[in-house]
């Protein structure tokens, strides 16, 4: 009886050993190599002068970042390229769910300047103001990039 118990025993530790292995080490290293792969991806899409492959790029990246979703619930870098890839598909809505996901895990300017051209593809011109304000405090060189009239109405809540 002892002996069948340690086998057991054993038997579950390396079961165990398996499972922590798997869900540990080895899953999160093949979805970081699907992040690497889907952010090359969504970089070329996004600078394709051709839309049509541009939006298939973006499928492509999207159907990845599926296999992944359960790995990497709680990664910004993760939503950031969901959010990048929603909008090259023309869905600002999903764009924007996901980078306010990022923004619980994170504050960086990039995920305010986004927010906010999502917002602005959207026809919400002020909370869109609001964040690429937010995007600037953190990075004033951020006011540059964006178009003249935004940049004025985004310059005058600065100062005010």
């Amino acid at each position: 009886m002892i002996r069948s118990l340690r086998i057991l025993v054993r038997l579950a530790a390396i079961g165990a050993s398996f499972f922590a292995m798997e869900n540990l080490s080895i899953r999160p290293y093949m979805a970081n190599r699907v992040l690497r792969r889907v952010d090359t991806r969504t970089h070329a899409a996004a600078a394709d002068p051709n839309s049509q492959r541009a939006v298939i790029r973006a499928r492509i990246s999207m159907n990845e970042l599926g296999t992944i979703s359960d790995i990497h619930k709680d990664e910004v870098n993760y939503e950031m390229l969901f959010a990048a890839n929603a909008r090259l598909l023309n869905r600002p809505g999903d764009a924007l769910a996901h980078y306010d996901t990022a923004l619980r895990f994170d504050h960086r300017p990039e995920i305010y300047l986004e927010r906010g051209a999502t917002l602005l593809e959207l026809g919400r011109d002020s909370e869109a103001i609001a964040n690429f304000v937010l995007a600037a405090e953190f990075d004033p060189d951020i006011v540059e990039t964006l178009d003249p009239p935004i940049r004025a109405r985004v310059v005058a809540q600065l100062r005010g």
